[in-house]
């Protein structure tokens, strides 16, 4: 007789497999307060192997005005999948008007593969803040103003 708890990912052979989400806010932030420079980057690694092996999927977030350069630079070397929020602060373009920043796709994965993955059309998307979600959509800019198909001739 098995247990209820099982700590296989896979559950019993009739239910579903059971997948985990793990997420990580402000990795390697200062309150982490490790002296080796080098054990964010083996950490990263080694949960990077795990979750290669298992039913799982890891979100890490990260400050990056709270580190150099060169250290961010590493971790998105380490990770499968980069995305990067920018906040339009204050006043957004006109353009933008009702959204609140851009979602910048810095990395897709290409895991297990020779073949680049498919890429999308616009690598930077809009983002507005609902009340309860985080609505992403695709940039869609009108004609610009006071721009009409006639040209400087035809105005006369």
């Amino acid at each position: 007789s098995s247990s209820s708890s099982s700590s296989s990912a896979s559950g019993p052979p009739d239910q579903a497999p059971r997948i985990l989400r793990i997420g990580i806010q402000s990795y390697a932030s200062p309150l982490w307060s490790s002296q080796d420079q080098a054990a964010p980057f083996k950490t990263l690694h080694a949960l990077r192997g795990l979750l290669r092996s298992s039913l799982a999927t890891c979100v890490i977030s990260i400050a990056p005005h709270m580190h150099t350069q060169s250290f961010v630079t590493k971790i998105e070397h380490l990770c499968d999948y980069v995305i990067s929020l920018k906040s339009f602060e204050g006043k957004p373009p006109d353009a933008f008007s009702e959204y609140d920043g851009l979602v910048v796709i810095k990395k897709l994965g290409r895991v297990n593969s020779l073949v680049p993955a498919s890429t999308p059309d616009s690598l930077t998307k809009v983002f507005r803040m609902g009340r309860r979600r985080l609505v992403i959509e695709g940039i869609h800019l009108g004609p610009e103003e006071g721009r009409s198909g006639r040209t400087p001739a035809d105005t006369r």
